[in-house]
């Protein structure tokens, strides 16, 4: 695949989460496309799946935006920084159980990495750092809360 359809394929992508498209974003996926969330832990395999955790993160941040900062294509990989903006309304499901909403506006970059073949994304790994999501909706305090009693 050419870079540019590549860089179309990660665009539409994060164009179809934004818009909370899930049939288009579905159809972007190969059938047994993988899913490797390695912030928590998380790797699922398959269409359904993908959605589910898609979903999830949006039932968490229901206005949850993300925008890619930089791309780079290369040998059918495209790598893109993107910083989600969202705020936590809803119920996180964390690798430590569930975290009710905090109300927390919640900024977090990340770098996402996309295989695509025949036009299909076949794979998908996304690094962002959990603990910061986890302080910022109040799931972990930090010091200063600590000390304050929180």
């Amino acid at each position: 695949m050419e870079n540019e359809q590549l860089l179309d394929v990660a665009r539409e992508s994060l164009n179809t989460f934004n818009m909370r498209d899930w049939d288009r974003f579905g159809d972007l996926l190969a059938p047994n496309a993988v899913y490797d969330e390695v912030g928590t832990g998380r790797r699922v395999t398959g269409r359904d799946d993908i959605l589910d955790v898609m979903r999830g993160w949006c039932d968490a941040f229901p206005d949850l935006k993300g925008t890619i900062e930089h791309s780079i294509p290369s040998n059918g990989r495209v790598l893109c920084e993107v910083t989600y903006h969202g705020k936590h309304d809803g119920h996180l499901k964390a690798p430590s159980g569930t975290i009710g909403p905090s109300g927390k506006r919640v900024t977090t970059r990340c770098l996402q990495m996309f295989r695509v073949t025949d036009g299909h994304v076949v794979e998908m790994r996304n690094y962002f750092d959990m603990l910061h999501v986890l302080i910022a909706v109040n799931a972990i305090p930090t010091q200063a809360a600590s000390r304050a009693g929180a």
